[in-house]
């Protein structure tokens, strides 16, 4: 009807799973690029877009890198999932020796967070002892 409004199928999803806007237009992009490249071997790449993007889970940033690490040795895979987002070892050593503040919210800290809480839930997804992360 003319004149009524109506919200968008952005805005019923982020309504009904109970994220955040700012969290749904941080998730979006990912998933859009998703649909010409999944990577689905190995499955980190699902378990990254289903973890929220403003976790409270703060990366153990001096260990980023050595999880990482072992997270390759275990699944291989997750080494393209890791390139392709964008994820730098480089950057997580800059990291190790100058974390960013909590308070820091650029893209780049986000996407390194968000990455560590996907090694997490994929970690628990896979069953591995929670000691070993």
């Amino acid at each position: 009807h003319e004149g009524e409004l109506s919200p968008s199928p952005l805005g019923i999803a982020t309504t009904v799973s109970g994220i955040t806007p700012k969290d749904a237009v941080q998730i979006l992009k990912p998933l859009l690029d998703a649909r010409t490249k999944l990577i689905l071997k190995g499955g980190l790449h699902p378990v990254y877009l289903v973890t929220p993007p403003s976790s409270p889970i703060e990366p153990d940033w001096k260990n980023y890198e050595k999880i990482l690490h072992t997270l390759y040795q275990e699944h291989p895979d997750a080494q393209a999932v890791a390139a392709y987002l964008g994820i730098e070892e480089g950057q997580l050593v800059t990291f190790a020796f100058n974390p960013p503040a909590r308070s820091n919210t650029s893209p780049k800290v986000q996407l390194y967070r968000r990455f560590f809480s996907a090694i997490l839930l994929f970690t628990l997804v896979q069953e591995w002892p929670i000691t070993s992360v």
